[in-house]
């Protein structure tokens, strides 16, 4: 179990700290999100992954063989959006371990969410996985 541990990741960019019109320029089509996680899922080292892409937040959730694979993908995202690393960085937020365990337990119960506690993430995450 440790190990697992050692190597999960989030990175993603959310309504805390982007704003709309800057989230709606990352915006993912259903196809683009499709896409991006086939690409993603491919990379060497990459186990796992779920991509969670709402109106609000799109996050990638992975498990990668050797540690956080952040700079993966954010350099897929970034290449389908056609946006500069600097630019998706200056608002992305990555979690590792603990942390991105943590945080998505408060993302699936709502205690992340514009409005706290609403239930509709929940299904979203469901979907996504």
């Amino acid at each position: 179990m440790k190990e697992a541990l050692e190597s999960l990741f989030v990175i993603g960019i959310s309504h805390h700290e982007t704003p709309l019109d800057v989230r709606e320029r990352f915006a993912l089509s259903e196809s683009e999100a499709g896409e991006l996680q086939k690409d993603i899922h491919s990379e060497d080292g990459i186990r796992e992954c779920v991509l969670l892409n709402t109106c609000n937040r799109i996050e990638v959730y992975g498990l990668a063989e050797k540690g956080a694979r952040a700079g993966i993908v954010s350099s897929l995202f970034c290449s389908m959006k056609q946006v500069s690393q600097d630019q998706f960085a200056e608002y992305a937020y990555t979690h590792t371990n603990l942390e991105a365990l943590q945080h998505i337990l408060e993302v699936s119960t709502g205690l992340d969410s514009q409005m706290v506690g609403e239930t509709e993430i929940l299904g979203q995450l469901k979907q996504a996985y």
